[in-house]
This record gives C-alpha cells, structure tokens and sequence, in this order.
C-alpha cells in the first residue's frame, strides 16, 4: 500500500500503492449500538459502516464485491513516519517505518444499497439491486466487548477515539476466512444439550462392541426395501449374491426385470408400558405365538421390547437384470415368488430370510435365502417425459452390498479404492432412499466442493424430482449443468414451474368448459382440482365399475370416454398398447366377484379428460385390453393429479414474500435431499438449528479427508426430538489409504493425533466396513501401481472389454512410464524461499510432452499436469504461459495443479512431475517440518504422514499421496524424477519396483497419430526414438511442432468451421422454434377470443397504454400504502 505521512495533516495518511487484500476507508461510523442483554455490561451488537472505493481491476472489484455474510476483516489505523516518496527499508524494523496504532476486527453482514439498507443474501441475482459507480459501502458488525472496553478508556483518560481513526481494511483470503464460525459452532456444542443417537453414543466414544451400529446388529432396522432400479435384471441380481440362494416369486426368468425390492432385517418396537404384564402381553396376541428370550418367568415384566419383521426392501433400480441381481449375493441362495421367467425383470423386492427371526436354530441350519419378487413401476402419464429415469450401472455383489447395507438403518462405512465407483454407490443409496421413504430427508456431506458436485451431477441423471433438491453452500457455480440447485436457484425454479403449472390448470379449465379463473393461484387452483376435477374422476370410477358388467364389452369404449384425451393428444400413437390376450381386471374399483370380463369399453365411453389429452397422437385408448386402457386411464389421472400435487406444495410460496423466507421454508419443507460441505455445516449450524432444519439420513462422501469434529458437527445440526436424535442412518464413504484431513497446528497434528480422521479410527477399531473390490478407471497395468495397498483389488470387466483399454497410447511406446530427468544446465531442484521447491528441467520436460501429444492429436481437456509441490505447479504454470498457452493449435492441460488438490479428480493422460533430486522429501506432501533448537515451525497446509528427523531437517514420506498421483490416470501415466533417488525408497518399494520394469528413458513413436490403432503388445510401426534429457526433448518437439504446422493449421481451421456452422445452424433452429412458438400462440390466442383486427382508426381513437403488472414482484407493504 506505500502509506506515506501527509506533509501538513499529521493525522493524514498518503497511499502511493496497491494491494489485492487491502483498500483505504473513507468513511467509518458507527450507526447502531444495542442495550445489553440481562445480566451484561456490554451492547448486545455493535453496527459500524465502512465506506470504501472499490479498485479499478475487475478481478478485485468482483472479489470485493463478493464478500460474503459473516465474512472476518480488519479495520486499522495506520501512521507512516515517512514522507511522500520514501521507499521501503526492507532491511529496517516495520514498526520503525510504519506505525499500526488500532488493530480491530469486524465481522460483515451484508453491503448496502442506494437507499442504505442491507442487500438481501439470497436474492436472485436478477432481484438484486445494480449499484452504480466505485464507492460501496459494508455494514459490519464490531466485537461488543472490546468497544465497551474502547468507549470507557476513552471517557476515563480521553484517549483518541479507536473508531473513527481507522483508515484502513484488510479482508482475509476466503478459504481461510472461516475460523471464527467453526470455533463459534464448535462453542455453541459444548453449552448446549447435545444428543447423539443410542446406537451411535459407545462407538463414537470409543468403547462397546464395534459392530453394535451395523445393521445386522440393528433391533429397530427396516425389514422391507425396494431396490428400485439398482438391478439390471434378474442375472443381475443372482450374481449380486453369490453366496446366497435367490428364490423368485416368477419362474419366469425373462420377467424378472428391475426394479427389485428386497426384504430385509428383523426390526424390533418398544411398547414402553403397554403391557401391564407378561400375561397380558400373551393374552393381546391370542393368535400368534410368543417368544421370550427368558425363560424365567418371574424376569419376564414390563416394560417389553417386541421384535417384528417387516418383510421387504425396495432396490428401485439398483440392479439392471435379474441376473445382475443374482450375481450380486454370491454367498445366498436367491428365491423368486414368480414361476414366469418373462415376469422376472427389475424392479425387484427382496426380502432376506437371514434377518428373519429364527429361534433356537442351529446357525449351520439357518436359512440364509434371498426372496425376489419383481413388480410393475404405475405408469405417471402418456407423456415421455414422465417416464422415470433408470440406473444403467450393473454394481458388483461388493457395491450391492454397500447399498444395501446404505439402505438399513444403522451405521454403513464403506471403503473405496480409486475408481472403485464410490460416488456411484453414494448415488444409488440416495436414490433408493429417497424412493424407499419419500417422507423422510437425506443430508449430503462432503469435504470439498468438487465431490459435491460429482455427487448432484450424478443425482440428477436418476429418477429424483429436481424439485426436492437443494445445494448449499457457494460451489455451485461449478456444476457442469444449466440448472441452479442453490437456495436461490431452486426458488426461482418454484416460481417459474408453478407458472407453467398453472398455464396446465388452464388448459384443464379450457377442456372440460370451465368458466371461472381458476388458474389464478394454486389455492383456486386447488379448488378446481376438489370440485370439478376429482369429481369427474370419482363418476368416471363408478361408470366403468358399473359398465365393466358387460359381457359383450365394445373395444372402442375407453378411447371414446377418455376424459383427457385433448391433453395428450402430443402424445405419440397408439396411447393405449394392443396386447392379444385378455388378462384378469385388477382394478378395486372394476373388480367384482360376478364379473369375470369386464368390459374395455367402458374406460373411453366414461372418461371425462379426453378433451384435455387431445395433445397426444390419437388414439389415446385402443379399445382391446380393458387392463392395459384403465392403466393408462389411471397414468393419465396420476399425471393430472400430479400438477394439484405440486401446486398445493408451490403454495406457501405464493404467501412468502422475501426471498429469505422462502429460502427458508424451501430448506425447512419442500427438500428432501439436501448438500452440503462439512465446512459450511460448522458455519450455518446455528442458523439452521434456530430455523428447525430436520433430517433422517446422513451420507458423508470423502469422509477419511474429514477431521472428526468436522464429521461429529453434521450429526447435531437438528434438535432432538422427545429427547432423542431422529437420525436413523449414517454412511460414511471414503478412502483411509488416501490423503488424510488437513491440520495446520503441527502440535495438534503430532501430539493430539488430530489429523485421524473418525472414518480411520472406525476403521482402526475393527467397524464393519465394506470394501469395494473392483476399479474401472485405469488400465489393468497402471492399477497395479497402486492396488498393492488394497486387500484384492481387481478390474470391473470393461477394463479388458473396451476398446480405448486394449489399444496402446499412440506415439508411446509404454501406457506408462518412470522418466528420469538429469539436471537442466546442471541444476536439478532448487528452493527460491524456504519451503517452495521448483525444478526447471523437469517442468520443460513436462509441458515438451504435453505439446508433442498436441502435435499427435491428443486434446487437450484429456492431459493433466500434477506434481508434488505448489512451488512446481506455480513453476509449470509459467512454462506453459510462455510455450504454448497462446498458441491456439496447442492450447493448454486441462488441469496444472497439485496432487493433494488434484484428489478425487482424474483423466485418460496425466503427467507427474516429483521435483526432488536431492531427498525424497514427502512424495507430493506440500509441508515438511523442520526442527531446529527444539523448535517446530509449521510450512504450508499438508500433513505428512511418517516424520525421520536427519541432521536439522525432515524426511517426510507418505505412502498415501503416492496412492493419489499413481491413480488418476486412466490411459496414460508418465512420471518424471531421479530415479536414483526413489528407486531406494523403502516406503514406495512396490510402486517403483514395478515403474522400473520398463526403460528410464523416455520411448516415444512419432509416427502414430491420436486415436491409436495398435493393440496392446503389438509391435510399433517404427524403431522407438529414445529421449536421453529435457534438451533433447525440447529440441525434438520443436522441430516435430515445425515439421507438422501447416497440417495442425489445416486440421485447427477445419474444426473451427464445423463449430461455427453447428453453432450457427443451432441459434437459427432456436430462433426459428421461437417464432413458431410466438405465432402459434397468437393463432391459438385469437381463435379462443376472436379478436377481430381493428383499423388504424380504431387504434387511434382507442388506444391506451397500461402499465404491466408483475404479480410476483408486487410488494404487499407499498401497495397498502
């Protein structure tokens, strides 16, 4: 900032320079100081207002004006000695330059408007105001303690006064910015009641028996679950189970198609004091036999605890087949109540007998069988859009047993190697609950942003109602989807679906000759749907019960009476599916003890919508299969139904006014999966206890990177119920042999152990787990680089089947390669400050091989640069800005960054770069501790793992970063370093061993072009070129860029004319569809009113201009007054 004295105001100070953290105040003043609370001395808040001028570089005007809520900054004020001009003594003490007289911190609430009130944090971005010009002004809220202190040694020794000296604010970088809410959060924990559920209590403590929350341990567990669509098919579903025998319900194994549901767990009820005794516990139950597990009769008094069985879990569409299904219980023999092989298809029920109740049966003898039985999804509606969207991963028995452990209450820890599909379990799990128990509301955590959103992207690629979705947080801007799933996103979403929803009700209204607008609101919308459409629904029951009666029924009917025919006449034909047999009426209201063949007829000549289906292709009803046209009837009615549902939910939007309350109620009501961070969770805990956030389940993504506060924090953002935690599910998803949760405080991290995570104790302390034993994300040949730290860790059957896996990486000669590069004009690493490790000639090295895979026709979103320290990264970085960033035939990686970042990300080709050449240093750690005099001093945010004190320094190797940068590649991997050097590493022996089974130098074949034909083990079309340091591959790619350029340019200007031209061919289908669209509607709006034309006469003497009127920008306070 250069602060200089002012030549004649002392109390002046002169800003000769700039900083991206800091700007000078204008103006301070304080504008609201509250009485103490009962029992206080000091204000309740202090309010201050902090004006400033926001710099002219839009990076830094866009940073400052993103200060968010709760956000800490610095106020200071600052006395230079020195005179305008004078330059900074570096060499000279700070505080002999520069006096820093009052140092105070605030806290942000918000930044004001014109009219000088706080901008609402939740507003849309549309809604927010535009605040013109560079001056903004903050309302921040000041420590009330220290101002107290502050205003009395003024009073008392008439001091200067602290508040209005300030000249300076310092705000902190937002990553790091969040110290004061978690420790406020973490505060908060220890004085008040906090309640953690009973089968978590002894575990989380530490002592109890370690399977005592598995599920099979569970007494209050869910004994019926529908697996939904995680089966493929029945095949599926037997392999899912491999030990276990199926029985099916079907015999037919062509009808065993998913969803599957299965029954599983025995689940037990307290009845308190029910009971007065065990007499009459017995005499309550006189047709079902009771079974103590006492024998002595004069134990046996109340209160009882009763174990009952509920039969039953839905597996939506987990499983693909029925044999996926089969093949994911191996161990269980799988039993399906269907005799029809054609019937056996998914979604299946399955139901476990294991987890049934089986007194005194010896456990050689227990039944462990698995029930299948197959059902049918009800149709939503003749639309295609409504037809639910279904699973397409066949999991193996590992990740069907996650899932199924995921969907019984209890505790559920799985483990999963790199690629192992951890984010696809996570997904399912989601999915079958949410479709399992709809009441009930499922909170996501992760420990970065970036899981966070793998995890929605993939959530919404499932049969989920977008609308029970809710990120929070600040990270959605990432999402790779058009769709906002913020608070504020997901509101507007409401507000603009409720719209379309009612223009719905009015096309309803216009079909069945409704007068009245009762499209105006979803409560008069509701009113329609009660006394016009249910109505007409209810007659439409009766006349085909009573029509049905017919025994020589007319096909033709159920088209003809089809009450909403007019709606889906969009439909494509035929509405209603011919089949060539008739099968059994299972509708309760047609079904009749005398009528054994109903009439088909009846459905079309009775209902009262066919109208409002007129938007599907004729004929809506076939007139052949009374069943197959009253489904559809009945998916017509659930599709009406639907919209009165969704609009009787959409209503309490329309009483909410303020985007904060309707923030709030989206949050507290309508979401029934909501996302978000641990670190945001330690930040909102507060605001979300005191709104009445409530939810059932709790799913923890990257939890072994969590620290254990971090981890316990989600666990108390609701209050108790009755006393009692109403949480019922816990998975914990994560990796302990990957990176561990960051500890920035070495004597934490050492000497309290901090930097364990709970998934690890759990781990530690023998906790069920499931691991996931196959990767599908690299080469079978690159997995085993890494799979030695993991118990059996084989390949999904992709791996071998796919055909970008069974050809080698053109212009390579090896899929992957241990590169040794010597010192660059003699110089290997070298450490511009303390800690900040660099090295020239492998960053050249690196981005040489990035722009000879350019050169070959690799792309460039498909190569990642990562490397072991930041000083590299900023290092490479460089390089890649002066070789090749402006070179648009090169471009640059999709990703240049640091393996602790890199984490959980991955691509076909990356490229690894050590940087050590004199020590091993910490294997892609970013912190080294060094002691000296009996001194540690902390560098950087990294935790190492193993510390080996040597002659004033550190050696510090973990063995789990090594895990990380050797799997994130898919296709390729070429890692450069000193060989020497690693190759005697004890710690990473396997991982080296393996590198060093191919040449040390690099083999590249030129004359191969991007994507390779040539199969693994086939020989190469040329003798292999051998690259001996980075001056030669710096050479040779620079005369292979030359030799290539005027075909890259030929092949750049081709591409460039094919994006323009399919771009273009789209904005003009676009707005050509657009069109269409405006003068359908005016067609359609002048037939309905018959407007007649006027002539220019009439428009003159006629016309009026009215001012449009927003009905959801209309505020109820202004308009009152």
């Amino acid at each position: 900032m250069k602060p200089w004295a002012h030549e004649t105001n002392p109390t002046e100070t002169v800003w000769g320079g700039w900083a991206r953290m800091a700007l000078p105040i204008h103006s301070f003043q304080i504008v609201e100081v509250a009485k103490p609370l009962i029992g206080e001395k000091s204000p309740a808040t202090v309010k201050a207002d902090v004006s400033i001028t926001l710099p002219r570089s839009r990076i830094l005007r866009a940073e400052w004006e993103g200060l968010r809520k709760h956000d800490v900054c610095f106020l200071l004020t600052c006395r230079p000695k020195a005179a305008i001009g004078t330059k900074y003594d570096v060499q000279k003490p700070f505080k002999e330059q520069i006096q820093i007289v009052h140092v105070r911190g605030c806290e942000l609430e918000g930044i004001l408007d014109a009219t000088g009130n706080v901008i609402e944090e939740y507003a849309a971005y549309e809604k927010k105001p535009l605040l013109e010009g560079d001056s903004r002004t903050y309302r921040v809220w000041l420590d009330q303690n220290q101002y107290r202190l502050d205003t009395e040694e003024y009073q008392d020794r008439a001091v200067e006064e602290v508040y209005y000296s300030f000249n300076l604010i310092i705000r902190r970088d937002p990553k790091t910015n969040n110290f004061k809410a978690v420790l406020a959060t973490i505060r908060q924990l220890l004085n008040t009641e906090c309640v953690v559920p009973d089968w978590l209590h002894d575990l989380i403590l530490g002592y109890g028996e370690p399977n005592a929350a598995h599920y099979k341990s569970m007494v209050n567990a869910v004994p019926s679950i529908d697996f939904c669509d995680t089966f493929l098919s029945y095949k599926h579903l037997v392999a899912s189970f491999p030990n276990q025998k199926v029985v099916t319900v079907c015999n037919d194994d062509d009808k065993l198609v998913p969803p599957f549901s299965m029954v599983n767990a025995v689940p037990s009820i307290d009845f308190c004091d029910t009971f007065l005794s065990y007499k009459h516990l017995v005499a309550s139950f006189p047709n079902q036999k009771v079974v103590t597990v006492c024998n002595d009769d004069d134990k046996l008094v109340p209160p009882f605890s009763m174990v009952n069985a509920v039969p039953s879990i839905d597996f939506c569409d987990t499983f693909l087949s029925y044999k996926h299904l089969v093949a994911s219980f191996p161990n269980q023999k799988v039993v399906t109540v269907c005799n029809d092989d054609d019937k056996l298809v998914p979604p299946f029920r399955l139901t476990f007998n294991e987890l049934e109740p089986q007194h005194g049966v010896d456990a050689s003898m227990r039944d462990n069988s698995i029930v299948v039985e197959p059902y049918v999804i009800p149709s939503r509606g003749p639309y295609p859009h409504v037809e639910p969207r279904k699973n397409t991963i066949q999991f193996t028995p590992a990740q069907v047993e996650a899932i199924k452990s995921g969907m019984q209450p209890g505790l559920t820890m799985v483990v999963g190697p790199p690629g192992t599909g951890k984010t696809d379990v996570a997904v399912q799990i989601i999915s079958n609950i949410y479709h399992n128990w709809p009441e009930q509301r499922t909170l996501i955590v992760t420990h970065s942003n970036q899981a966070l959103n793998q995890l929605f992207e993939k959530i919404i690629a499932l049969d989920v109602d977008e609308r029970h979705l809710l990120r929070m947080g600040h990270g959605e801007e990432a999402l790779e989807t058009e769709k906002d799933f913020s608070r504020y996103g997901r509101v507007n979403y409401v507000l603009k679906t409720r719209l379309e929803l009612l223009k719905e009700v009015e096309k309803l209204q216009r079909s069945l000759d409704v007068s009245g607008d009762v499209a105006y609101t979803c409560e008069t919308a509701g009113h329609f749907f009660l006394y016009q459409v249910f109505a007409r629904w209810e007659k439409f029951e009766s006349d085909v019960a009573r029509s049905a009666h017919n025994t020589n029924p007319r096909p033709q009917s159920i088209a003809e009476n089809f009450p909403f025919s007019k709606y889906f006449e969009d439909v494509p034909p035929p509405l209603f599916k011919v089949f060539a047999r008739w099968e059994k009426f299972e509708s309760d209201v047609a079904r009749s003890a005398h009528n054994t063949n109903p009439r088909p007829q009846s459905i079309a000549e009775n209902f009262p919508f066919s109208k409002y289906f007129e938007d599907v292709p004729p004929p809506l009803f076939k007139g052949v299969s009374f069943d197959e046209d009253w489904e559809i009837a009945e998916g017509c009615w659930r599709y009406i139904r639907s919209i009165f549902t969704q609009l009787e939910e959409f209503r309490s939007f329309e009483l909410l006014r303020s985007g904060r309350d309707r923030t709030d109620y989206l949050l507290v009501k309508e979401a029934k999966i909501i996302a978000m961070t641990c670190t945001h969770a330690a930040l909102r805990r507060k605001e979300l206890v005191e709104l009445g956030f409530r939810y059932d389940n709790i799913l923890m993504e990257e939890a072994a990177q969590i620290l254990e506060v971090e981890t316990f924090i989600p666990l108390l953002l609701q209050n108790p119920q009755d006393g009692r935690s109403r949480l019922k599910r816990w998975i914990m998803i994560g990796d302990h042999h990957q990176l561990p949760p960051v500890v920035q405080n070495v004597a934490f991290q050492k000497y309290s152990n901090m930097e364990q995570s709970l998934f690890a104790r759990f781990v530690r302390l023998g906790v069920p787990h499931v691991q996931l034993d196959k990767q599908g994300r690299s080469r079978a040949e690159i997995a085993t680089l890494y799979n030695w730290r993991y118990r059996n860790l084989g390949n999904l059957p992709h791996i071998e089947a796919l055909e970008r896996f069974r050809t080698v990486n053109a212009g390579f000669l090896f899929n992957y390669q241990l590169i040794d590069v010597p010192d660059f004009n003699g110089i290997g690493e070298t450490t511009p400050s303390p800690y900040f490790y660099q090295n020239l000639g492998e960053a050249e090295y690196a981005v040489a091989l990035f722009i000879y895979m350019r050169i070959l026709g690799y792309p460039a979103e498909k190569i990642s640069i990562i490397t072991t320290y930041n000083g590299q990264a900023s290092l490479l970085r460089d390089v890649v800005e002066r070789r090749c960033a402006d070179n648009p035939l090169i471009g640059v990686p999709h990703k240049i960054s640091t393996v602790d970042k890199y984490q959980g990300q991955q691509n076909d080709y990356i490229i690894l770069s050590l940087v050590r050449t004199k020590n091993i240093g910490h294997i892609s750690a970013k912190r080294f501790v060094w002691v000296e005099y009996g001194i540690s001093h902390y560098v950087d945010q990294e935790p190492a793992w193993s510390v080996v004190i040597c002659g004033g320094g550190c050696r510090a190797r973990d063995v789990r970063r090594l895990v990380v940068a050797l799997s994130r590649a898919r296709l390729g991997l070429y890692v450069l370093g000193r060989v020497e050097l690693y190759r005697n590493c004890f710690e990473i022996t396997p991982a080296f061993q393996k590198l060093c089974l191919h040449p040390t130098k690099l083999l590249i074949v030129p004359n191969e072009t991007f994507p390779s034909s040539r199969k693994l083990g086939a020989p190469p079309p040329m003798q292999p070129i051998e690259i001996h340091d980075t001056t030669h591959m710096s050479t040779f790619v620079h005369q292979f860029y030359m030799s290539n350029m005027q075909q890259m340019k030929a092949s750049y200007k081709e591409h460039m004319k094919d994006y323009f031209d399919a771009r273009q061919a789209a904005i003009d289908a676009h707005l050509a569809a657009e069109a269409a669209a405006r003068a359908a509607e005016a067609a359609k709006t002048e037939e309905e009113k018959g407007v007649v034309e006027p002539t220019d006469m009439d428009v003159e003497e006629t016309e009026i201009t009215f001012e449009s009127m927003d009905f959801e920008r209309q505020d109820p306070e202004k308009m009152g007054k």
